[in-house]
């Protein structure tokens, strides 16, 4: 590659990663129907000892799977199928899955449904438990008809604890949640 091609090519990643950072960021607080047509990404866990991999399907939905990063050949520890989500977090030991926004179809709607799952927790793939829009947003028709309102805040960014054992995130109505990711249980909730 000549010297050009090189800085043409630094140039173009300059421009093209703040442009990806900002999409993700859009992603993780619009509602699901505002979202971008599904596309096959990576999350690792803190460590980067484990991934999980989200794809559209073809048959289902979508489909993940986590794997155990190795020195010879990645090894899959469980999957899911028949949802996709645009967001997804892997704790360190590659055993738990969170899911923001978890869709079973295209949305034929323009607005997101209160039944839509705003959260979900998995145990080796396996459904823990799920929360609603209605059930951790009081208001979602207010959200709904909001151009600036949000379901989530992207800061601080929801995520994990220090220990792994939690997973939290900021309502646009500014309430904080807490859940253990042992079972999908709200342990703390904060706010107006």
């Amino acid at each position: 590659m000549s010297l050009p091609d090189f800085r043409r090519r630094v140039v173009s990643t300059r421009i093209t990663f703040p442009l990806t950072v900002s999409l993700l960021c859009l992603s993780l607080t619009a509602a699901p129907s505002e979202l971008p047509t599904p596309y096959p990404y990576l999350t690792t866990s803190r460590s980067g000892r484990f991934y999980f991999k989200m794809a559209p399907g073809r048959d289902v939905y979508g489909y993940g799977a986590a794997y155990a990063v190795l020195a010879s050949q990645d090894t899959e520890l469980w999957s899911v199928s028949g949802w996709y989500s645009f967001r997804t977090f892997l704790s360190d030991d590659g055993r738990y899955l969170v899911s923001l926004f978890g869709r079973t179809s295209i949305p034929r709607v323009e607005q997101a449904e209160p039944t839509d799952p705003l959260v979900a927790f998995y145990d080796n793939g396996k459904l823990l438990a799920q929360h609603s829009i209605a059930q951790l947003i009081q208001d979602p028709a207010a959200i709904n008809r909001s151009e600036s309102l949000t379901y989530l805040q992207p800061s601080p960014a929801p995520g994990f604890d220090e220990l792994g054992h939690s997973f939290s995130f900021v309502t646009g109505e500014h309430v904080t949640f807490a859940f253990d990711i042992r079972t999908g249980a709200i342990v703390s909730k904060h706010g107006p």
